[in-house]
């Protein structure tokens, strides 16, 4: 039984320039995980923890392009780490010091990238190696996501299968360097049917750069459930912006049905877009109540098992963290105080049967257990911040729409429809008038934004 909050630094390195940061759970029942990230010297690092102390590690030097780990389980061999560092995809020895087993190089002719490792939890040895690329520099601005198979066999030996290429047909930003890709690229994830997606910002076809008010789109893209069977496939969510400052992805997750990316537009408002990781968007919301703010470091859980995912982020020195199952829970637990502010990429969650692992990147990594329970509002024993509702009224509402706070706290309204698009806005003391007499009826989200709260109400237009 893991206790409700567990944290320990697992190494004393300096790590602050560290990225990349990931957790792979031994899935067999026990308590081990893996930690990896890249510190900023360029040494990749891989810890393997036993839900109370750190065991031991391993050391990649000159690793320029990150570090990523999965397990691969077979009922006849037992397990099997896989990393992927650089260029190079391993297999190690999960117990025996992370000993290799068998190593592959693969091909990276890109300036900068970063590995990620994808696993079907229903075929044993088999998962998928998912690299995003970006040249910058040499030959001007590019971005390519490929994916290859692999499998592995009992004695721990690998081989690569078919592989899929998708270059960015829009080009990056000039201004955007590595270290900012995190704002652009979310890394890909996959929900039960093993279907990876990915989300980038993209500028619109044709778009100066730098770009002009409305040159901004997310866009996301899918493979199926094998490389050789479907192409990439494709869905843009085009969002209008009034500032030629881009949108920013925050994170991306994924559970048992869908994945979730979090992202924000040019005036700071952070949504959420469902992906059925397979045809495409389903739903585009803005974030309900507390949540992270444009540019800070939060991170969400991918479990293809786990029928929902934890989202975790840094408000000031705090630790936060918010449920998604088929929507958000009402309130934010507060998990961790008196953090130094932590850069995106420095946060990682991943979903276990019993709750959810967090691991942040403070001097060294620190990782603490989340039990299900708490987050998901049952039983819970963490703090909620509790937010002062507004009024809304009337509700139904026909020409106009007032929404109040206690006393003269000044407050900022806004006004979508249910594909997130902002109709109407208004600001006040105290209260704040929305003129809507050129609305048509139906179901609307207001957004109500005092100071660092934001609150998210439903009003109805009836005539």
């Amino acid at each position: 039984m893991k206790p409700s909050v567990i944290a320990l630094a697992l190494l004393s390195t300096l790590l602050h320039g560290a990225s990349n940061l990931s957790i792979t759970p031994a899935e067999d029942g026990s308590d081990y995980l893996w930690v990896s990230c890249l510190d900023d010297s360029d040494t990749g690092f891989i810890w393997r923890f036993n839900g109370t102390v750190n065991e031991t590690w391993r050391a990649f030097a000159e690793s320029y392009h990150g570090v990523s780990t999965t397990i691969t389980l077979d009922p006849s061999s037992g397990m099997h780490l896989i990393a992927a560092v650089d260029n190079v995809l391993y297999s190690l020895d999960p117990w025996d010091g992370m000993a290799t087993e068998d190593s592959l190089v693969f091909l990276q002719d890109f300036e900068w990238s970063v590995p990620g490792l994808l696993r079907r939890t229903a075929v044993p040895g088999y998962g998928l190696l998912s690299s995003y690329m970006a040249t910058y520099f040499s030959s001007g601005s590019e971005f390519m996501w490929l994916s290859r198979e692999y499998t592995v066999s009992t004695s721990g030996e690998l081989s690569t299968g078919d592989s899929l290429t998708l270059f960015d047909p829009y080009p990056l930003s000039p201004s955007r360097y590595p270290e900012d890709l995190v704002h652009n690229v979310t890394f890909p994830v996959m929900n039960a049917n093993g279907s990876p997606v990915m989300a980038q910002r993209q500028a619109l076809s044709g778009s100066p750069m730098p770009p002009e008010p409305g040159s901004w789109q997310i866009a996301a893209q899918c493979h199926n459930t094998t490389a050789s069977s479907v192409y990439l496939t494709a869905d843009t969510l085009t969002w209008s912006t009034t500032e030629s400052t881009e949108p920013e992805l925050l994170a991306s997750g994924s559970d048992y049905y869908q994945a979730v990316f979090l992202w924000s537009d040019s005036t700071g408002t952070v949504f959420y877009s469902i992906h059925d990781c397979m045809e495409g968007f389903t739903s585009t919301l803005p974030f309900p109540g507390q949540g992270p703010a444009r540019l800070q470091a939060a991170a969400m859980s991918a479990n293809p098992a786990d029928p929902g995912l934890l989202l975790v982020w840094q408000s000031g020195g705090d630790l936060y963290c918010r449920h998604y199952s088929d929507g958000w829970n009402d309130y934010a637990y507060l998990l961790r105080s008196g953090l130094y502010p932590l850069s995106p990429g420095h946060i990682a969650v991943c979903g276990v049967e019993d709750g959810y692992w967090v691991a942040y990147l403070e001097g060294g990594p620190e990782v603490f257990f989340v039990d299900r329970n708490d987050v998901t509002g049952i039983g819970s024993t963490s703090s909620p911040v509790e937010p002062v509702a507004p009024r809304i009224w009337p509700n139904p509402f026909s020409s106009s729409l007032s929404v109040g706070l206690a006393g003269e706290t000044p407050v900022q309204v806004e006004l979508f429809d249910g594909t997130g698009r902002r109709l109407a806005q208004a600001s006040g003391n105290g209260t704040a008038l929305l003129d809507t007499s050129d609305l048509p009826c139906g179901c609307y989200l207001v957004r109500i934004t005092s100071g660092n709260e934001v609150f998210i109400e439903k009003a109805v237009l009836a005539r």
